[in-house]
C-alpha cells in the first residue's frame, strides 16, 4: 500500500524545471500522458496539461486516474478511505494557487491537482513539495517555471506528448 501511495504522490508532485529571465508572450499548450501498470494491483494514467505564455508556465492541470478493478473490494475500500483522507489533508494545507480534488467511481480513483502559477508564490510551492525535481545546481531564486524545460523533463520521465 505504501508503494501505491508513493507512486500516486510522486506523480502528483510533478517535477518542474525553473527558468530565469524574460519570456516571450506566445501562448503555448502541451498535454503529456504517462500510463503505468502494476500487475494485479492497478493501472495509473497521469495527464499533465501545461499552459504557458512564451516559456513561462502559468497553469498546470494534472489528473491522475488509478483503476483498481483487479483489487478485492475490501482492499479497494481501505485504499479509497486512505486516499480520501490524504487528499483532505492536501486540500487543508494547499497554498494559494493550488486546487486539489478527488473522486471515486466505477473502481477508478481520480485525483486532480491544478497549479495556477501566475499569482502563486513559487518558493512556497517549492517548499511545500508542489515543485519537486529542482536540481541542486539550479538557481537560488527563480522567477518562473520554464515550459520548454518542463516539457523536456516530462519526456525524459516517460511521458508522451499528445496532440
Amino acid at each position: 500500500m505504501r508503494r501505491f501511495l508513493g507512486v500516486l504522490m510522486s506523480v502528483c508532485m510533478m517535477s518542474f524545471v525553473v527558468g530565469c529571465g524574460a519570456a516571450e508572450e506566445t501562448e503555448q499548450t502541451a498535454t503529456y500522458v504517462l500510463v503505468q501498470e502494476e500487475a494485479d494491483m492497478y493501472t495509473m494514467t497521469d495527464t499533465q496539461i501545461l499552459n504557458a505564455k512564451g516559456d513561462k508556465v502559468y497553469e498546470l492541470l494534472e489528473t491522475t486516474e488509478m483503476e483498481f478493478a483487479q483489487i478485492d473490494e475490501t482492499t479497494r475500500t481501505t485504499l479509497v478511505e486512505y486516499y480520501d483522507s490524504t487528499v483532505e489533508e492536501m486540500k487543508a494545507n494547499a497554498p494559494e494557487g493550488v486546487e486539489v480534488a478527488s473522486s471515486y467511481k466505477d473502481n477508478v480513483y481520480t485525483l486532480t491537482m491544478n497549479l495556477y502559477l501566475e499569482n502563486a508564490d513559487l518558493q512556497t510551492l517549492m517548499d511545500g513539495g508542489y515543485l519537486m525535481g529542482l536540481n541542486e545546481d539550479g538557481p537560488e531564486e527563480f522567477t518562473f517555471i520554464s515550459f520548454k524545460q518542463t516539457c523536456a523533463g516530462l519526456e525524459a520521465s516517460g511521458y508522451i506528448l499528445k496532440q
